[in-house]
């Protein structure tokens, strides 16, 4: 009775017994890999929108290869969705054809971004290889390639069946893979003709997301202001007109205190004045003090 009790009890413990299971290789929920060729540099702009697998735990150490010609990413962010990704610290190692770019993963969404310059350039035709290098086992892979704004005859291998022109005039090309596993590279060839080496971007124009009218705000009407406008070039032309009215009224004027005499200039008093502007002279003066006008005064006897 006892060796059965034992034994049961042997063999409850090995099946309530739930071993710990160590975490493997993290995997990917979707990829979506955007490749715009000479859009605001002559190069080629990728931006790789990754989301982990939610049964991955966080935090995780991650590493994703670019190309070496790339140096380094143009930007790298992490966060808990794909709107609130911010800028997260990463390292660089060098092997090979690829630079490693090793990053703590803190939340499922990532994105990767970074310059390629290796955009062949022979007069007019252009061609471009873009690969994923395959690090991680990926469950919806998908490409969207933004066609440069003069650009004619683009071809893709293999083909992005499906495109969408979009107001402005940019054209999108786009393809779904379904899933990629881990280990397998997917290369993506792109070829095109370009007549000139404008880029993308000069061709845009800006367009607010809201019409603008006067009430929108910030905007400054020419209407409100307007009369306060006029106000004040009225204040400044009675000042303007002030100030030379009394400007010219405070001058003095010769003729204004100019005095009349006799012939000889001398009063009852004896007093000489000048015949010309009335200021009395002193006693020997034969020329005006202040116009210079010759005095008649009689000679002494």
């Amino acid at each position: 009775m006892r060796r059965i009790f034992t034994l049961l009890l042997l063999l409850g413990l090995l099946f309530s017994f739930q071993p710990v299971r160590a975490q493997g290789q993290p995997s990917l929920s979707s990829v979506e890999v955007w490749i715009w060729p000479e859009y605001d540099r002559p190069e080629v702009l990728v931006v790789e929108h990754i989301l982990v697998s939610p049964d991955t735990t966080f935090p995780v150490t991650m590493t994703f290869r670019i190309p070496t010609a790339a140096v380094e990413p143009h930007a790298l962010a992490v966060g808990a969705t794909p709107e609130t990704v911010a800028d997260t610290a990463y390292t660089l190692k060098t092997v090979g054809e690829w630079v490693s770019v090793r990053v703590q993963v803190t939340g499922p969404a990532i994105q990767l971004e970074y310059y390629d310059p290796s955009l062949s350039k022979d007069g007019r035709n252009r061609e471009f290889i873009y690969q994923w290098p395959g690090d991680y086992a990926v469950e919806n892979f998908h490409v969207e390639l933004q066609q440069p704004f003069d650009a004619s005859a683009m071809q893709t291998e293999p083909s992005l069946p499906d495109m969408n022109a979009i107001p402005g005039g940019l054209t999108y090309h786009t393809g779904d893979f379904g899933a990629l596993p881990a280990g397998q590279i997917f290369p993506l060839t792109v070829t095109y003709q370009k007549e000139s080496e404008a880029l993308s971007i000069s061709f845009m124009t800006v367009e607010p997301s809201v019409p603008v009218d006067e009430n929108t705000a910030g905007r400054i009407s020419l209407q409100t202001y307007l009369p306060w406008l006029i106000a004040g070039f009225g204040v400044l032309m009675i000042a303007g007109g002030l100030y030379y009215y009394f400007r010219g009224t405070a001058r003095p004027r010769p003729s204004a205190h100019r005095r009349r005499h006799a012939p000889n200039e001398e009063t009852a008093e004896g007093q000489t004045y000048c015949p010309q502007c009335g200021t009395r002279a002193r006693p020997g003066d034969r020329f005006c003090r202040t116009c210079g006008t010759r005095l008649r005064v009689e000679a002494e006897e």
